[in-house]
């Protein structure tokens, strides 16, 4: 982001100033106050809106000269609740990425700690989540949708606060709810950056009071002071 401002109609500037830049590898954690911008941010990132001023590069490029079809396949923000097919929850779950067999959603939902979870509900990963998925709780279907966006594989994973899964756990169980939230403090790669919620803040950003970041890469902390109104 390169001197990224953000001004709605009604007048209200959410971010103003920003320069951040998030190389590959590393995880970031969004913090702030309600108010301060965090969502502007995941939605200026994930071109969901375009800046008032100043320019998101991806790879150095204005996103804005990226196609979308291209853009979404590189660059991907969990839903609080995807959509979901009257189908089953393997199949929802590979609709991230095109193409993608049983044994990848498996590994997905290993990854991520939910095999234990899928494996409880009444035919596994072939149960049947029913119309915009109402055979599942709304933790549930929140869970379908962070498989899901992982399985894509994005160079960008941005992961909103997963406040219902972190609140209703579930046929996941207290345990292991908690266990898959702590799994996604170390979902980065080599070539995958991840944002992550302020359900996942350091204790220094949480302190700090308003929006900063945390990169954690090389294991350093950063902090960024973002100007709102």
């Amino acid at each position: 982001m390169h001197d990224v401002s953000k001004q709605y109609p009604n007048g209200k500037v959410a971010l103003r100033d920003v320069d951040l830049e998030i190389p590959p590898g590393t995880r970031v954690a969004v913090v702030g106050e309600t108010g301060s911008g965090k969502t502007t941010l995941a939605k200026l990132l994930t071109r969901l809106m375009d800046p008032t001023a100043g320019r998101v590069l991806l790879d150095g490029v204005d996103v804005r000269q990226v196609r979308f079809s291209s853009l979404r396949d590189r660059v991907v923000m969990v839903p609080q609740e995807g959509f979901l097919f009257d189908a089953g929850l393997a199949d929802n779950i590979a609709w991230g990425r095109s193409g993608a067999s049983r044994d990848d959603v498996q590994v997905a939902l290993s990854d991520l700690g939910l095999m234990p979870w899928a494996d409880s509900l009444p035919h596994g990963l072939d149960t049947q989540v029913g119309q915009r998925g109402e055979a599942l709780s709304a933790g549930e279907r929140q869970l379908v949708a962070l498989a899901r966006a992982y399985l894509a594989d994005p160079d960008l994973l941005v992961i909103p606060p997963l406040t219902v899964v972190a609140s209703e756990p579930s046929r996941l169980g207290a345990a292991a709810a908690a266990m898959t939230l702590e799994r996604l403090d170390g979902l980065q790669g080599p070539a995958r950056s991840v944002v992550l919620p302020p359900l996942f803040q350091h204790p220094r950003a949480a302190a700090a009071g308003h929006l900063g970041a945390e990169s954690t890469g090389d294991g350093s902390y950063l902090e960024r002071t973002v100007a709102h109104a």
